[in-house]
């Protein structure tokens, strides 16, 4: 039994692989949420730590409320970055998208930072970090900054 495969039916399944890749492709751009390429920068970054969601929302919140976080397949490219071993460092030597995942990390570090309990406990990181919320920074000259 012979079975010879005509142009047609050639054509045929490549639109239809091509058409699965696609969706395939969208569904994971579409699930991509900015706050998972915040996650997987602050443990990057940071190291392990632990958080409850609610106060990594906040801490996302803010950190959104001045820079938003990108979405869609540019949050998707920023994620699988993050999640291949040597991915930001490719990143890096782009000059458009490398900039901006630098600035993100950068204002995101920041960030976390400024808005937890992450090293109140004498550079030492603790236990289970907090929201603490956003602090005001001080503008006197005569200001004496150091703990009572």
């Amino acid at each position: 039994m012979k079975s010879e495969l005509s142009r047609r039916g050639l054509v045929v399944g490549a639109v239809g692989g091509v058409a699965v890749v696609g969706l395939g492709v969208s569904a994971v751009v579409a699930s991509v949420r900015s706050g998972d390429v915040a996650r997987a920068i602050l443990h990057r970054v940071v190291g392990p730590f632990r958080m409850a969601d609610t106060h990594l929302d906040a801490v996302i919140y803010v950190f959104e409320r001045r820079e938003p976080l990108p979405n869609g397949w540019k949050g998707a490219l920023l994620r699988l970055a993050e999640a291949i071993p040597g991915g930001v460092a490719a990143l890096a030597k782009a000059p458009g998208p490398g900039k901006r995942h630098e600035e993100i990390e950068r204002g995101l570090l920041t960030t976390f930072m400024m808005t937890t309990n992450y090293l109140e406990e004498g550079g030492v990181p603790a236990a289970e970090i907090v929201f603490t919320g956003v602090r005001d920074a001080c503008s006197s000259p005569f200001a004496v900054l150091t703990p009572p």
